[in-house]
């Protein structure tokens, strides 16, 4: 019974069910709308954005990582609906397009990262873009939360 009342797991159940909820209802307007690849295409395309919010800050705080992420997304999202308003281009073609090379960026400035001496803490950075338990930490945004104290 501790599993249930750790912070990591109350965490992870929290994310999991506001993910899906948001999830839900997204995916299903993006369906009905027809673009049902476009969030995979924007989600691949944070990808750079996070590892060039490390390589600005050099820090793997995660509200900096959210805010290239962000930008990135913007980005793509953008790119995309340019493609496809101003070419003849069908919207699977520039969703293929943007996330393959969205994507091989992102892998590309995470080796270079990872290589590079000038770039201090870049150790767990694989662990921390994509995902371990080991990186939530104890630290409330609110001074005043019960469930923090």
């Amino acid at each position: 019974m501790d599993i249930l009342t750790s912070y990591s797991f109350i965490i992870v159940a929290l994310g999991t069910v506001i993910l899906s909820a948001v999830a839900g209802v997204i995916g299903s307007i993006s369906v009905i709308k027809g673009q049902s690849l476009i969030g995979d295409a924007i989600g691949h395309a944070t990808f750079p954005g996070v590892v060039l919010a490390f390589m600005l800050f050099n820090v793997m705080e995660t509200s900096v990582l959210v805010v290239g992420a962000v930008i990135l997304g913007i980005i793509a999202f953008q790119l995309i609906h340019m493609i496809t308003g101003s070419s003849k281009i069908s919207l699977d073609s520039a969703l293929a397009l943007v996330l393959s090379s969205f994507f091989g960026l992102g892998m590309a400035l995470k080796s270079y990262v990872q290589g590079n001496p000038n770039f201090s803490g870049t150790q767990g950075i694989d662990d921390f873009i994509f995902g371990q338990a080991a990186y939530m930490l104890k630290r409330c945004i609110f001074n005043y939360c019960s469930f923090c104290r």
